[in-house]
């Protein structure tokens, strides 16, 4: 309604007088109307109140009333520590797909055209379990042998297997998966594919699928190990549902006179796999009993270098010295959302083989735990490359982010690559350098960019305390001091 009155003369002015009169409590009556304050009721959703096991999907709407021109809503969700915005726009409800296990509540903000903002109550708690539990029935793939040279993988399968029955785990048998991978020309065990998660929950019946990566084995003295695992959920949608490494040298924690010296690569691989196994236990829900005298609050753990299970320090433990030497982050990042990330292995400039894929993991290994990023498992990254036949070149690359961020492939918010410089973890000092690049999505620029460059003595002032004695711990710890800074 236009509420505005004009005189073309003196002879109109009795008429435009009657007209205003009869306008003036229409408009009166109108700015009552535009004026209704913002209001917004309680959420609902369309779950039960059980918990529900991811992936899964609830749809919550708001009931909002009141305030001027288009209404724009602000969904968030708040876990364990970190509140999140999940979606902005005009649509009062959100089809909610959470990304991890835990406890969660659920808020909406609705602002007006005026800038007039009301939010509603956090709703009540909705619990998630994970994608893979302790009761599903797990497939172990053999190991991948990332060292470079030949290695005893069939060891480390044997030594996984045993430890997993031992802690009450349930899985495939070793003839029903050779079988399994035979009928599926499976060869690449480094990841898990779309097909080979629905093949294993179709034709297995297995719940997740056990992806470990053998990256160090020597048995001269000093011995070294070092190891990734992660579990991936099977099905349609599979996702990382844990993920831990551990790196350890037989010269690590030598003690009073020497006596904490590990002789034998052998020794320090059972370590090593009962460190990992001890991690997934301790990070499933229905095993809280086991993990309540380390891990009461039920925070994430981690093997440290010495093969035990500890809590993950927080982000300020970290050593400083750690962080990369130069770093640039652009304005496009908000650190209240929630991104999806695909790492394409790093370039490799080095003598030692697979340095790119082992800094990839690192990565992985520290972002799938932050909560305001989905990680997604590095086979489908590598499927949905080869499907659109995008030839995958290591290291950034447009073309890789243009694929990888569209709608037909993936989706995802961010690409993370790098180049390695620097991988010593053989002999000597370790020594590892590299440097890490972002891609964002709907603009296809870098958004982040960094350079690392440690060794093992680095701030080591007396009797060396504080070595570190494998390239795999620091480079873990590096890329923790990145993505530190990142997150910032």
């Amino acid at each position: 309604m236009i509420c505005s009155t004009s005189s073309s003369g003196r002879a109109a002015g009795h008429r435009a007088l009657l007209a205003l009169a009869l306008l003036l409590p229409s408009c009166a009556l109108w700015s009552q109307q535009a004026a209704a304050p913002l209001e917004c009721g309680s959420l609902t959703s369309d779950s039960d109140g059980r918990p529900a096991t991811r992936p899964t999907s609830i749809r919550w709407s708001a009931s909002c009333s009141g305030g001027s021109g288009d209404l724009v809503y602000e969904w968030k969700s708040l876990g364990d520590s970190a509140e999140i915005i999940e979606q902005v726009g005009p649509s009062p409800t959100w089809d909610w797909s959470p990304i991890r296990a835990g406890t969660f509540r659920v808020m909406v903000t609705v602002e007006d055209s005026t800038g007039a903002r009301v939010g509603s109550d956090w709703s009540e708690p909705i619990v998630i379990l994970p994608a893979a539990g302790a009761a599903d029935l797990i497939a172990v793939l053999p190991a991948e042998n990332l060292t470079g040279w030949i290695a005893p993988v069939d060891t480390v399968d044997e030594l996984l297997r045993a430890r997993f029955v031992d802690r009450g785990f349930r899985l495939v048998d070793d003839a029903t998966l050779a079988s399994f991978m035979e009928r599926h020309r499976i060869r690449d065990t480094g990841g898990v594919t779309s097909r080979m998660a629905r093949a294993s929950k179709d034709e297995l019946g297995a719940g997740a699928v056990l992806v470990t990566s053998l990256e160090l084995f020597r048995d001269a003295a000093p011995p070294r190990v070092a190891l990734f695992a992660r579990l991936v959920s099977s099905g349609d949608q599979p996702e990382i549902a844990w993920m831990d490494s551990v790196g350890m040298s037989g010269d690590g924690h030598l003690g009073l006179l020497a006596l904490g010296r590990i002789g034998a690569a052998g020794i320090l691989l059972e370590k090593s796999i009962d460190c990992l196994t001890a991690s997934l236990a301790r990070s499933l829900p229905e095993l809280v009993a086991e993990r309540a005298p380390l891990d009461p609050r039920g925070e994430p753990v981690e093997c440290d270098s010495q093969g035990e299970v500890v809590a993950l320090p927080p982000g300020e433990v970290g050593k400083r010295r750690y962080r990369p030497q130069t770093a640039f982050r652009a304005p496009l990042i908000d650190s209240s959302r929630r991104y999806s990330v695909a790492i394409v292995p790093f370039a490799n400039a080095t003598d030692r083989k697979y340095a790119g894929t082992l800094i990839g993991l690192h990565f992985i290994n520290q972002m799938v735990r932050n909560e305001h990023l989905t990680v997604v498992e590095p086979g489908l990254v590598r499927e949905a490359l080869l499907e659109n036949r995008v030839i995958m070149r290591a290291g950034p690359s447009l073309e890789n982010a243009e694929a990888l961020s569209s709608d037909e492939t993936l989706g995802v918010d961010l690409v993370l690559s790098g180049t390695v410089f620097d991988y010593q973890d053989s002999l000597g000092t370790p020594k590892v350098e590299f440097s890490v690049n972002i891609i964002e999505r709907s603009t296809l620029k870098v958004v982040w960019a960094s350079h690392s460059y440690n060794t093992g003595v680095d701030g080591v002032l007396f009797f060396g305390l504080g070595t570190v004695h494998t390239a795999h711990q620091l480079a873990s710890r590096m890329a923790r001091g990145t993505f530190e800074v990142m997150t910032r």
